[in-house]
């Protein structure tokens, strides 16, 4: 089986490999060198939600990735190839929903899910870009997995 996977990597969700029991485990399991790993891109310039999403995130076994700033987004999802994207609306360089756009329009990108969030209501211009999923600050960050398995696994 891991042959026939690119570069040894799994890219599937506890959804996918778990959808008919009724117990939880983690997203990561050991395969031989492969492990089990979603990617998730935040994007966002708060260095304190970023910090408390990377070390939540990675307890629930996500991998998690990090642009700082709008400029950053395309670059680094075309050298790791995330999963998922959370994005905050507002950037110290850019809007959010401009990059969800930048986004959607790449070919390579256009369908990864997208959440964004934002401490005000800005759903409608989210979704309007593509946004899959919008929440709004504050959220509960223990939503989070759940959320991203659903989105992921389609």
């Amino acid at each position: 089986m891991l042959d026939s996977l690119p570069d040894n990597r799994l890219h599937l969700t506890r959804y996918e490999l778990y959808r008919d029991t009724n117990y939880c485990v983690p997203d990561y399991i050991k395969l031989g060198k492969a492990y089990l790993l979603a990617k998730i891109l935040i994007v966002d310039d708060d260095a304190v939600t970023v910090s408390l999403l990377e070390t939540l995130l990675e307890l629930d076994g996500f991998e998690v990735l990090i642009a700082r700033r709008g400029a950053d987004v395309l670059p680094k999802m075309a050298e790791d190839k995330p999963d998922l994207m959370m994005i905050d609306y507002h950037l110290t360089d850019t809007e959010g929903v401009v990059v969800i756009r930048e986004v959607r329009a790449h070919a390579d990108f256009k369908d990864i899910p997208i959440v964004m969030a934002s401490g005000m209501d800005m759903s409608y211009e989210a979704m309007e870009a593509g946004a899959n999923e919008f929440l709004i600050k504050p959220f509960e960050p223990g939503d989070l997995p759940e959320l991203f398995n659903r989105l992921i696994a389609g």
